[in-house]
């Protein structure tokens, strides 16, 4: 089977996403996201009521953590031309809004690392989603080409916006 577009026949698994390594609570101790009714959730009155209430309480990093630990993407975004010397600062702000925008509906989705070479900006993320939203957020504004490659064997995107 072939994955050819976001409506493929069949799912591609993220591997940090197993959720039968978390129980109900566990907290991260890095982000301080909690699993919950097996969502990941940032909610700090949520957080602080079972810190005061929860005899029982795991503390496992969430998945998006142990992502930027292992600097293990699972997306790429290359922005590149003479338009990211000029609106360099413009570029670096509107990708941290995106991923702030981002991280309100998943906490999970983040930015790992960012790298500057040039006339190139290197982006890894914790997801394909955001990759995807800053690649096309990027092009549309600064009136640019986009192309899109999703990997067919692993749950991975590569963007490309350029001239």
């Amino acid at each position: 089977m072939r994955r050819t577009d976001k409506r493929f026949t069949y799912k591609l698994r993220d591997p940090y996403m197993d959720k039968s390594l978390y129980s109900d609570p566990t907290i991260c101790p890095t982000c301080g996201l909690i699993y919950h009714k097996k969502r990941w959730v940032n909610n700090p009155e949520l957080l602080k009521k079972i810190k005061e209430n929860e005899k029982r309480v795991e503390h496992k990093d969430c998945p998006a953590c142990r992502k930027i630990k292992d600097k293990y993407p699972l997306g790429i975004v290359e922005i590149r031309g003479d338009f990211v010397i000029k609106k360099n600062e413009e570029i670096h702000s509107r990708v941290k809004h995106i991923a702030a925008d981002e991280y309100i509906h998943n906490p999970l989705e983040r930015i790992i690392d960012v790298k500057e070479e040039g006339d190139k900006i290197t982006i890894e993320t914790t997801t394909e989603h955001l990759a995807e939203k800053i690649g096309k957020n990027i092009a549309k504004t600064f009136k640019k080409n986009i192309k899109i490659i999703f990997s067919e064997t692993d749950k991975f995107v590569r963007v490309f916006v350029s001239e």
